[in-house]
């Protein structure tokens, strides 16, 4: 708005009337008390006006400031756009609320909006201009750490490798879904945001149990690891935990929901089982088998413990199945018990002539025979040798 000139010391005008004089104290009150920086230059740049706002903002002192050039308080760099904006306001246009880079006493950078208009004189030529600065810079830098902070979660969101979406329990929208989530379920951003109602339409398998979770979701504003089975777009059952908190303080319940997909998990939980069972009846079955043989069996392992016995071979030592596996035979017994076992301490004749008038060795036989890992000792006899 263009303003007629004023004496910018208008109490040194003894001709002027008291109650115009009144009105300008009112005013020059008004201006060094706004919180705002008020700046007057002539149109050579001359800073004639500075406010209290200026002050504190800027750092110069009033005295420091009147009759320096408008530039101490830009940039070099900006100086050329401050022309522009100077040509436009003396050729009659104004300037308001244009974003701009200021700098204090101390070249600290300040971020402020810009308001520029012309005073005209008597005669309607502009030949003051009046500047009107307000700080936003803590503003702005909000605004930053805020678009900072909304752009760390959209990558960490679209980048999660486990699926996450937001829904609005109130309105039974989906407003988000990540690329997990696209990728789990089979479905494209465009289906599931466009879903009319997550009440209506879900991937909920039991819808009881869906209901549930929105209930306790809304109730303790938070669920951990709660099991939840969803169908995919084909149609297949992924079973997943579910985590949820709620995105923030509103009117509405905005909840983030996170899928640990544990599909597989339970796959394998299940084969684990089945073989487990298997294991279990082939065992029994094994025991009957052996248990059924009138001779004594039994199972070692390469360090000679038992791993496997029958009811014969429990009978024939006196000792319960407990009592026997995962020992060795000669374990636990005395030395002097020990001698009455049957030991092989050697052969009378290393060489045996057979009835066809043929001699052999047993040791060659024996030696092949005991590369088995099941064959710990071995006694070739040969029934016909004399």
């Amino acid at each position: 708005m263009n303003k007629d000139n004023t004496n910018q010391n208008p109490k040194t005008d003894k001709s002027m009337p008291k109650s115009d004089m009144t009105a300008l104290d009112l005013a020059s009150s008004i201006i060094n008390n706004s919180s705002d920086t008020i700046i007057a230059t002539n149109l050579n740049g001359e800073i004639t006006l500075w406010n209290n706002g200026a002050v504190r903002l800027y750092g110069y002192t009033r005295e420091e400031a009147l009759g320096k050039n408008i530039s101490i308080i830009y940039r070099e760099e900006d100086l050329p756009a401050l022309g522009e904006r100077i040509k436009k306001v003396i050729q009659g246009k104004n300037i308001s609320n244009a974003e701009a880079t200021v700098i204090d006493k101390f070249k600290n950078e300040y971020t402020v909006l810009l308001s520029i208009d012309g005073v005209k004189d008597k005669k309607g030529k502009i030949n003051q201009l009046v500047g009107l600065t307000k700080d936003i810079t803590e503003k702005k830098q909000s605004e930053n750490n805020l678009r900072e902070s909304e752009l760390k979660f959209s990558q960490a969101f679209d980048n999660s490798p486990i699926p996450v979406s937001i829904l609005n329990l109130t309105t039974g929208k989906r407003l988000a879904v990540n690329n997990a989530f696209i990728k789990t379920f089979g479905y494209s951003k465009d289906e599931l945001i466009d879903e009319e109602s997550i009440y209506k339409i879900n991937l909920a398998v039991d819808q009881k149990e869906f209901q549930l979770i929105v209930k306790k979701a809304i109730r303790d504003r938070a669920i951990f690891e709660h099991p939840f089975s969803m169908y995919s777009k084909a149609g297949e059952i992924r079973h997943t935990l579910v985590n949820a908190t709620k995105a923030y303080d509103s009117n509405e319940d905005i909840f983030i929901f996170s899928l640990l997909d544990v599909t597989e998990r339970k796959k394998t939980q299940k084969e684990y089982e089945n073989a487990k069972e298997k294991a279990e009846i082939s065992e029994i079955y094994l025991d009957n088998i052996i248990n059924n043989i009138g001779d004594p069996v039994f199972v070692k392992d390469e360090q000679s413990k038992l791993l496997l016995v029958n009811e014969a071979f429990c009978t024939l030592l006196d000792l319960t199945k407990d009592n026997i596996i995962g020992k060795t035979l000669a374990e636990d017994i005395l030395p002097d018990e020990q001698e009455g076992f049957l030991k092989i301490t050697g052969r009378k004749k290393e060489i045996f002539k057979t009835s066809g008038g043929k001699y052999i060795s047993p040791t060659l036989l024996e030696n092949e025979m005991k590369q088995s890992r099941f064959i710990e000792q071995i006694l070739v006899k040969c029934l016909h040798a004399y």
